[in-house]
């Protein structure tokens, strides 16, 4: 039985299931979701920012805060290869060093030095590249939006992201899989602003 991430029964599931172990031992997708959300919005809320550095370390640290309430893996890297639909993210091997050269990179950006189109960009780019290496087993977006707001409101911007639709972010993050920004820059230049 393949899981949403194409995995053939793997160890973070219960078995016979596509539902991940979790500390509440919820056995049924549906309900798990929900308990997801819900603590996801508690702990979103009790978050404190870290403005310094952007490594693999703090996006660990973000996705335990997240899941800490849920799974006993929170803040771990995967130890399983994950696909979704035709796209594989990085193989677990690889994980920590492409992570770690991508978040590198990114400490070394400066966005006060870029106009709005460039700060889009940049971003779009960097989310995208990060979003293919996939650290985590799930939760990988919702982490990735903490940290990238973190981020960007080091360098005096914001996020808004309830401008952006499901439909439109699914079909911006499957083609910068495919290194096609251009879809994630749109999202970007409309939803980051300056304050």
């Amino acid at each position: 039985m393949r899981d949403k991430y194409g995995v053939e029964q793997d160890t973070y599931c219960y078995s016979e299931s596509t539902v991940l172990k979790n500390l509440l031992n919820i056995r049924n997708l549906e309900e798990l979701e929900e308990a997801e959300a819900e603590f996801i919005l508690t702990r979103v809320q009790s978050y404190e920012p870290i403005f310094t550095n952007f490594d693999l370390n703090h996006l660990k640290t973000i996705h335990y805060h997240l899941f800490q309430d849920l799974y006993s893996w929170a803040g771990q890297i995967r130890t399983v290869d994950i696909s979704k639909g035709n796209s594989r993210f990085c193989t677990t091997s690889r994980i920590e060093p492409e992570a770690e050269k991508l978040l590198a990179a990114l400490n070394e950006t400066s966005l006060s030095t870029m106009n709005q189109d460039e700060v889009a960009s940049t971003i779009a780019e960097f989310y995208c590249d990060l979003n293919v290496v996939h650290p985590f087993r799930d939760g990988n977006g919702r982490t990735q939006r903490l940290f990238f707001d973190e981020f960007v409101g080091n360098h005096h911007y914001k996020i808004n992201w309830d401008l952006v639709s499901r439909d439109e972010w699914v079909e911006a993050n499957i083609a910068g899989f495919h290194c096609d920004y251009s879809l994630m820059t749109h999202i970007f230049a409309r939803t980051i602003y300056s304050y």
